[in-house]
């Protein structure tokens, strides 16, 4: 009888420690629910002040004072310039970036017609 109820008491002792394992399992499960929950707050917080930001006008143009030529110019600079746009990763890549100024970037009696390579007679 003794040997049973040793027996027994081995089983309630593993049992214990088992609980406390699955415990301490719980306790680490929550844990990493509320840090995930912080990071969906933070994703939803930062999907919002996009959608602001681009609910917001990107250029404010006053056409008159472009009336002239020279103004026509400076109004087309600066619909060019890409600094209000926000760039996306792919923009920084140096791969992405050619030496070459880009045709939207250029002033119209400063693009290049293309050119043809094939030298006839």
């Amino acid at each position: 009888m003794e040997k049973s109820i040793d027996k027994f008491n081995k089983t309630i002792d593993k049992s214990e420690k088992s609980i406390d394992k699955f415990d301490k399992t719980i306790d680490k499960l929550k844990k990493s629910i509320d840090k995930l929950e912080k990071s969906v707050d933070n994703c939803k917080m930062s999907i919002e002040k996009s959608r602001k930001s681009i609910d917001k006008p990107l250029v404010l143009v006053d056409f008159l004072s472009f009336s002239t030529v020279f103004g026509l110019q400076r109004l087309m600079i600066l619909i060019s310039q890409r600094s209000s746009v926000q760039k996306t990763p792919a923009d920084f890549n140096p791969k992405n970036q050619s030496q070459k100024p880009r045709a939207e970037s250029l002033l119209p009696h400063q693009a290049e017609a293309p050119r043809n390579e094939s030298s006839g007679p």
